[in-house]
């Protein structure tokens, strides 16, 4: 069977108006709870942020009033404290090489030796003579060094040995030798 359309195009196009509109109020409505939702989420998240500002703001309005009650005596003092431990901290563990120079010339005493070069090694402790001299003078300047019983010394154990061996150069007559100090014997 034929069925028969009793509808009028002009109750067409109403109907199809009214349904888009229906779409569009539908789509309003959820853009306006969604705009709802993300503005009561971006004001509870600005609230926490207000309050962290504020405790922050106190926090540095006590530090203000606890500074401005120092005199300025009282600054200069906590200043020139923290200045001295600092320096107190680094004297401390400031080795005195030239103690440790002075050493190695009180070795040479009664020898022929001319110290041509000391070269401290940096963080190792560890110092390096080079001399010019003869055989026999430079063994004894290396027994001088290495000796933990060396009676014209204010340190006598002062030096070690190093790990690494003496450097000799026959041609030049010069000599290298490397041993250990312990600054802690200085201090």
């Amino acid at each position: 069977m034929n069925e028969l359309n009793l509808i009028t195009p002009e109750e067409k196009f109403e109907q199809n108006t009214s349904n888009v509109f229906k779409v569009l109020n539908i789509l309003f409505i959820s853009l306006l709870l969604v705009t709802i939702g993300f503005s009561i989420y971006a004001y509870k998240n600005n609230q926490v942020l207000v309050s962290q500002k504020n405790a922050l703001v106190s926090q540095i309005d006590s530090l203000k009033s606890d500074i401005s009650g120092y005199t300025t005596e009282e600054l200069l003092l906590r200043n020139i404290d923290i200045k001295y431990t600092t320096y107190s901290a680094t004297r401390k563990n400031t080795v005195n090489y030239a103690e440790v120079i002075k050493e190695i010339y009180a070795r040479t005493e009664g020898t022929s030796i001319t110290v041509k070069d000391i070269i401290f090694t940096q963080n190792k402790n560890e110092v390096s003579v080079k001399v010019i001299t003869e055989a026999d003078q430079f063994t004894k300047f290396v027994s001088n060094m290495k000796s933990n019983d060396f009676k014209d010394s204010k340190y006598p154990k002062l030096f070690s040995s190093s790990e690494k061996n003496e450097e000799v150069n026959q041609a030049t007559k010069e000599y290298i030798v490397y041993v250990n100090f312990n600054p802690a014997e200085i201090k």
